[in-house]
This record gives C-alpha cells, sequence and structure tokens, in this order.
C-alpha cells in the first residue's frame, strides 16, 4: 500500500529535496555527508548517508592491525541488506574510497584507528588529486536501493593524475 514521510518542526520537507530511509533493527551511529567533515573512527563502525547517492572518502590515515571493510547499507547483516563492498588490512587501504551507493558503513577491527574526511561526491564537481604512490577504490553494490541513483544524473568521480 501507498505511505508517507512526515516531520515535526523544525523539520521540513520538500519535494524537489533527496531523503534517505533507513530500516534497521540496530541503532548505528548515523553520519550525513554534504560538506567535506574530517572523521577518526576507532574500534568501531560508522554510517554515512548521502541522500543524493554517492560519496567521496579521503584517508589520511589508518593506524594498527587488522581490517577495514566498508559495506553498503546499514543493517546488521545481508538479512537487513547491509552487503559488503571490499576488505582491506589497514596497511592496504586506498588513499580515496568512492562510493555510488547512498548508505554505507564503514568498520574497523578491534585496535585500529583510520582518520579520514568524507564529503558529497557531486559538491560542485569537486576534482581530487591523486598521486603515482596512491591507490583509489570505486565501489558500488548494484543493490543499491536508491531510486535517484536510477535518475538523470550521472554518477562519476573526478581525480586529477
Amino acid at each position: 500500500g501507498s505511505w508517507r514521510v512526515v516531520a515535526d518542526a523544525p523539520v521540513s520537507f520538500r519535494c524537489d529535496e533527496d531523503l534517505a530511509l533507513i530500516f534497521t533493527s540496530v541503532l548505528p551511529d548515523l553520519i550525513p555527508v554534504d560538506d567535506e567533515k574530517a572523521y577518526s573512527l576507532s574500534d568501531s563502525s560508522a554510517v554515512f548517508v548521502s541522500p543524493r547517492g554517492g560519496m567521496m572518502m579521503g584517508v589520511a590515515s589508518c593506524d594498527g592491525v587488522g581490517d577495514v571493510t566498508l559495506f553498503t547499507g546499514a543493517g546488521s547483516g545481508v538479512a537487513e541488506y547491509r552487503f559488503p563492498l571490499k576488505t582491506w588490512r589497514c596497511t592496504d587501504v586506498p588513499r580515496w574510497i568512492v562510493s555510488f551507493d547512498n548508505v554505507v558503513t564503514l568498520a574497523t577491527d578491534p585496535g585500529m584507528r583510520i582518520n579520514l574526511t568524507v564529503h558529497d561526491k557531486f559538491e560542485n564537481g569537486k576534482e581530487v588529486e591523486l598521486r603515482p604512490s596512491e591507490g583509489a577504490a570505486v565501489l558500488t553494490s548494484g543493490r543499491s536501493d536508491n531510486v535517484q541513483n536510477l535518475g538523470n544524473h550521472g554518477n562519476d568521480a573526478h581525480f586529477r593524475l
């Protein structure tokens, strides 16, 4: 059947704004992605949300021994549509990570810390520099629940080599 989303003041919805609905059995640490901001995660996970569909992560450093995993979705597993996209050893995390999904979870193993900046990849057609010694990962699940990704705007990431 049909349903609608409503909000209490001071929040208001406009028909020309993108929005993301996140259904999960766990209450994650939700981080809205818009302007570029710095984050530090240690022994934890965070859910980054970009209703417009997609984001770019600039990894400044990764310290410790273990894995860093990027998932699409925010649930507690595949049954809640949280699918693993890629796992890296801390020493192998690329300088840039781009995801075309609107909700991703970044998780670290215990005893690790990752420092990164995250921004909406559509922010003014932002272009980042990729040096010869740096790596980049461009990921999407192919299982996106984001109808906006099927719209008439492009999914792209710009790197200056």
